[in-house]
């Protein structure tokens, strides 16, 4: 309710490259901020520590998916639905 949100809907699969870009880029992104922040302020490490672990045990489930779908297919196709996701592969 106070929190902005974005939620988008793909009517079609998505590439498996495509979907593991957009699932680990903010894991990524953020990980490189914090680290970055402990070189930077040296007497707030503990603090930032503290952010970085609760972030990693965020996404968590994220990199869980991402080690499922590295083991798909080299061109499979990646739907997500409320159940999960599902892996598709072409016949071509």
């Amino acid at each position: 309710m106070f929190f902005p949100s974005i939620q988008i809907k793909a009517h079609e699969p998505i590439s498996k490259h495509l979907f593991l870009i957009a699932l680990l880029l903010p894991f990524v992104t953020l990980t490189v901020i914090l680290v970055s922040l402990c070189f930077i302020l040296p007497h707030y490490v503990h603090y930032i520590a503290i952010l970085l672990a609760y972030q990693t045990g965020i996404s968590v489930p994220d990199l869980v998916r991402a080690l499922n779908i590295l083991k798909a297919p080299k061109h499979a196709y990646i739907e997500e639905n409320e159940d999960g996701f599902e892996i598709l592969v072409s016949n071509q």
